[in-house]
């Protein structure tokens, strides 16, 4: 408003070729900040008719008329240089809707706006002050989710024995084609305002401390219940939703980590993907590395320590030499990951890997370092058997 007074009262420069003319004269105004005229100018056939206008006199102007076709020119010009002044995704297509508390009327609002004013009346809002309103369909997407939710672990008991390198890929894809509608009724619901990731998470965590009270097909206590479906939610629901990429996905699992961390601190998991489950049976990753190198790493020895160069020298050496060389060691990088992600995920996980130790690993290399291979191989056997009925059978 202070540039349009401007222009109207101060910066207007007269033609002074003919002075006194009497009749219509021409103008050019003189905006020094704001290049306005030529940018219209070159990209509207009708910028003459707003910036060269005739006026009545050299001594009279017609104030209104120079307003109208001023604020004409500004339009256009916004209009044709808005790529230039709005480019880039500022707000996500994300909208909630909202009823104004005090005229009423209905408002859409971008996600990302914690505070707003009612384009009707006026009134300064904030998210906290009310309620989404949400669709109908969004209703429907919670009620579906709410309904559903806990069968991702009460639907697939036993599915944490089925992490060896042969039967995860198919346990994991079957596991994804039976729940992921459930979550994107979430991503519905959570789009229409009708839910929040950390409800979501919560009412997850509260179906999950209702089934621990009442499931009474599980023969095992509710401590090693709660360590088991952990171990379902790390390694099974939390890679199957993040490997969904729904707009939800992400916040989801943080939410749900979070919370599972307040109501169990003792009992703590990580957040992993399905790339890096698949890759945990080649490789070390986020801990899941084997047995032993699990067990030298928990009592802070590197990765090139004496206990492991001797074990791995007695693998590649007398072990690969066995008529069933071969296929123990096949067995065993086929099971030994998910015993690992087992103990990994378990409460009492130094506990174990300290037993580990004193009971197998420890005699073992005694039994190198003294020649004794064929015990070593039998008890190393042993310790991974029992492991295996423990975890995987």
């Amino acid at each position: 408003l202070q540039r349009l007074a401007a222009f109207c009262k101060k910066q207007i420069r007269y033609d002074q070729n003919a002075p006194g003319r009497e009749g219509p004269q021409r103008f050019q105004p003189v905006l020094p900040r704001i290049n306005l005229c030529r940018t219209v100018k070159q990209r509207h056939r009708f910028a003459p008719l707003v910036f060269d206008m005739p006026i009545i006199s050299r001594k009279r102007i017609n104030i209104a008329q120079c307003s109208r076709f001023f604020i004409i020119g500004i339009v256009t010009a916004l209009w044709y240089n808005q790529e230039k002044l709005f480019s880039g995704d500022v707000m996500s297509n994300t909208m909630f809707e909202y009823v104004c508390p005090k005229c009423g009327k209905a408002l859409q609002i971008p996600a990302e706006l914690q505070e707003f004013s009612c384009m009707y009346c006026g009134e300064r809002l904030s998210k906290q002050s009310f309620v989404p309103q949400a669709s109908s369909d969004g209703i429907a997407a919670r009620e579906y989710y709410e309904a559903h939710v806990i069968e991702v672990i009460s639907n697939h008991f036993g599915i944490d024995r089925k992490v060896t390198n042969a039967e995860y890929e198919d346990a994991f894809a079957l596991y994804k084609k039976e729940n992921a509608e459930t979550f994107r009724m979430l991503d519905e619901a959570v789009r229409a305002g009708a839910l929040t990731a950390e409800e979501a998470a919560n009412c997850f965590l509260d179906r999950l401390e209702q089934l621990w009270d009442t499931d009474t097909s599980r023969k095992m206590r509710r401590s090693t219940m709660i360590d088991t479906d952990k171990f379902v939610i790390a390694v099974f629901l939390v890679p199957m939703v993040r490997e969904l990429k729904l707009s939800v996905s992400e916040d989801f699992c943080e939410k749900l980590q979070k919370n599972w961390c307040v109501r169990h601190p003792k009992s703590p998991f990580y957040l992993g993907t399905y790339e890096e489950m698949t890759a945990g049976f080649q490789k070390k990753l986020l801990g899941l590395c084997f047995i032993t190198t699990a067990v030298c790493q928990q009592e802070g020895k590197g990765d090139n320590c004496e206990e492991l160069t001797a074990f791995r020298a007695f693998r590649d050496g007398f072990l690969r030499s066995c008529p069933d060389g071969e296929a123990l060691i096949r067995e065993y990088y086929n099971i030994a990951p998910g015993i690992v992600m087992h103990i990994d995920l378990d409460r009492d996980s130094e506990q174990i890997y300290r037993r580990l130790r004193t009971d197998y690993l420890q005699p073992c290399y005694e039994d190198i370092q003294n020649g004794r291979l064929h015990q070593c191989r039998e008890r190393y056997i042993r310790m991974v058997r029992n492991l295996e009925r423990k975890y995987l059978c």
